[in-house]
C-alpha cells in the first residue's frame, strides 16, 4: 500500500529551495498531515477490551487467540472477575505508547533527508525523500509492522510570493 500525502495548507515555506530547506519543508508537511509524525491504525479488538466475558462463551473462545500476542508483549492483561468471568485490560506499557481507542498510535515517522532535488519547471521541483519509521510494541503486534528507512518521492511548488512549499510526499510503507 502506497502512503501518499498531498496538498498541505502551506504552513511552512522557504524562499530558497536547498536539500536542507527541502527536508524542513517535508518534515513540516508530514507533521501537518500526521501530528508529531504519529502513525495510527485501526485496532479491531478495542471494543472487547474492558468488556466482561464469560469463560465458557463462544465469543471468549474466539477472541482468546487474537489477544494472546498482546498479552505476550505485555500490552494487555487478562483479569479474573470472579466465577467464570474475566476481562482484558490495557497495561501501563500499552498506555505509555498509545492512547487506547479504536485508532492506536503504532509509531512515528520523520524525514531523514531529501536527495536528488531537481527543478522540473520554474515553479515545480521534485526529489527523493528518505523517511525513517520507528514502530513501537503496539505497532509490532497490531500492524505487524517493522521499523526502518524507506525511500519515496517529494514534490515542491513555488507560490506567487516566490516561496516554496511541500506539495506531496509518497513512499511505500
Amino acid at each position: 500500500m502506497l502512503v501518499m500525502l498531498t496538498v498541505g495548507s502551506g504552513c511552512s515555506s522557504h524562499k530558497n529551495l536547498t536539500p536542507a530547506t527541502a527536508k524542513e519543508l517535508a518534515q513540516a508537511f508530514l507533521e501537518e498531515k500526521r501530528p508529531n509524525g504519529n502513525i495510527t491504525t485501526q485496532f479491531f479488538l478495542f471494543q472487547y477490551v474492558g468488556q466482561e466475558l464469560r469463560t465458557d462463551s463462544v465469543l471468549a473462545h474466539n477472541l482468546e487467540p487474537g489477544f494472546i500476542p498482546y498479552m505476550e508483549a505485555g500490552l494487555l492483561r487478562k483479569t479474573a472477575m470472579g466465577g467464570s468471568s474475566f476481562k482484558y485490560e490495557f497495561t501501563p506499557k500499552f498506555e505509555a505508547q498509545s492512547k487506547p481507542g479504536p485508532m492506536v498510535t503504532i509509531g512515528q515517522e520523520r524525514i531523514v533527508g531529501v536527495e536528488s532535488l531537481l527543478l522540473d519547471s520554474e515553479t515545480v521541483a521534485s526529489g527523493r525523500v528518505k523517511v525513517h519509521t520507528e514502530i513501537n510494541d503496539v505497532g509490532r503486534v497490531v500492524a505487524q509492522a517493522k521499523s526502518g528507512d524507506r525511500e519515496g518521492s517529494v514534490r515542491f511548488q513555488k507560490q506567487p510570493d516566490g516561496t516554496w512549499v511541500c506539495a506531496s510526499l509518497g513512499w511505500l510503507p
